[in-house]
């Protein structure tokens, strides 16, 4: 399963790619199923935002976390003028918790889940 990577490069800058959290075939109640390895998580903190067109400053997550969209559409911006969006059901990692940072746009309004993760889905 491919989710998007928001990081920091050693010079500060920040970047999009992607990170892959790989699923093995299984069997699962008699249904082809794909099953990932059982990562550690922190916490979980579900935030619904408002719509809005204000631009946000550039900002670090304060941990690393993995975003989960449950409705509407997020966009982020990174310092390096890349620029990707994502909708429900996509999942990010992000862990530019130092350097540049990033935007997030949600025009729309959105509800997302944070889970904190210390390590696991790495590049």
């Amino acid at each position: 399963m491919k989710c998007l990577h928001i990081y920091s490069s050693p010079d500060g800058e920040s970047h999009i790619g992607e990170v892959e959290a790989p699923q093995l075939e299984n069997i699962m109640f008699g249904i082809p199923t794909k099953i990932s390895s059982m990562y550690a998580a922190e916490g979980v903190q579900f935030i619904t935002v408002a719509p809005s067109d204000k631009d946000l400053d550039y900002h670090n997550p304060p941990t690393r976390v993995l975003c989960i969209v449950l409705s509407g559409r997020m966009e982020f911006q990174v310092s390096d003028g890349d620029v990707r969006m994502i909708n429900p059901g996509d999942v990010a990692l992000i862990e530019d918790t130092e350097g540049k940072g990033h935007i997030a746009r949600h025009p729309d309004g959105l509800t997302v889940a944070f889970i904190r993760v210390p390590m696991g889905l790495s590049t």
